[in-house]
């Protein structure tokens, strides 16, 4: 018999969570795809590139920006953020990360109205946390907070 201690890891954990969703291109399309057509009508992810989780930095001595998931689908940019606490910290940090990405998208010449959507869907693991919430700021960038129990 054998005295060692087995650990169970759960999605809340980031290195889990990315391990994983990172592995295998089918089920990060059908977790993308499952996740969106809660929000949105006629949900079809044909093609999608995983984008670089690093967020630019515009200044030397500036705080590093890295996010869990971040994939273009075509005709939104999806992040997706797994936060095992949920404070006023990791909104203000979340918000920083859906703006950070939404800056580095745009092209010198290009118009607003042309920048794609970007959405960010924060999976929060924490046991009171009570609330679903929706922050639109505006037509193109959209913060959900979804609780998981």
């Amino acid at each position: 018999m054998s005295d060692k201690k087995t650990n169970f890891y759960t999605l809340s954990a980031d290195p889990v969570f990315k391990n994983i969703f990172y592995r295998d291109d089918n089920l990060l399309k059908r977790f993308l795809t499952d996740i969106l057509v809660v929000f949105y009508d006629n949900v079809q992810i044909k093609k999608f590139k995983v984008l670089n989780t690093e967020l630019t930095k515009d200044r030397l001595y500036i705080r590093n920006k890295v996010v869990d998931i971040l994939v273009d689908i075509g005709t939104k940019v999806i992040n997706i953020e797994v936060n095992v606490k949920y404070d006023d910290y990791r909104i203000y940090r979340n918000f920083f990360y859906l703006a950070s990405s939404t800056i580095a998208s745009m092209k010198k010449d290009m118009k607003f109205v042309d920048i794609k959507e970007h959405v960010q869907f924060n999976f929060n693991f924490k046991k009171n946390y009570k609330k679903n919430g929706i922050i639109q700021v505006n037509k193109r960038n959209i913060m959900k907070n979804l609780k998981v129990s």
